[in-house]
């Protein structure tokens, strides 16, 4: 155990125990998990051993938990564990946690439109396209005609026939 892990009374720390239990979450889990966690929140692969490693100080952000729960998927006791030490570290950031929204990310991939005029134009409109569709939703029962334009079909489409007609 390194001195910053320990207070000033020799015990471990509330924050060095939940880093801790963060660190053997993600030892325990597949090669890849610290990028992709870092993917998740939008963070480089050093922020996360950061916030992961009882020797650096940096806390792990609140707005991150949620994610961090999702991407890693914390056993139950070990969550238990993970938010009874972070509580004891943060007492005013716990209300916190109820507030923040639960999202998540994904990535889109998109061709190269030759300028970088045109990519931000493509980028601006796919988050204003992801923001109304999500709005729609989430207005509900008010916009029944959308929510056949905006539901996704599980069912596989018919083949086209060579000559573009469908049988």
């Amino acid at each position: 155990m390194t001195e910053a892990a320990l207070d000033a009374t020799g015990e471990v720390s509330a924050v060095a125990e939940y880093k801790r239990i963060f660190k053997e979450v993600l030892d325990n889990r597949p090669s890849g998990m610290r990028i992709r966690l870092a993917h998740a929140m939008g963070k480089n692969r050093s922020f996360v051993s950061q916030i992961s490693n009882s020797t650096y100080p940096v806390p792990v952000p609140i707005q991150h938990l949620n994610t961090i729960f999702d991407v890693c998927h914390f056993p139950p006791g070990a969550k238990t564990a993970f938010l009874q030490a972070y509580a004891r570290a943060h007492p005013r950031r716990m209300g916190r946690l109820a507030e923040n929204p639960r999202e998540r990310s994904i990535t889109l991939h998109l061709p190269d439109l030759g300028s970088s005029k045109r990519q931000g134009v493509c980028s601006e409109r796919a988050a204003v396209c992801s923001s109304l569709t999500i709005g729609i939703w989430r207005a509900g029962s008010r916009f029944k005609s959308w929510g056949k334009l905006l539901h996704v079909s599980t069912k596989p489409r018919p083949a086209l026939h060579p000559e573009g007609t469908r049988p």
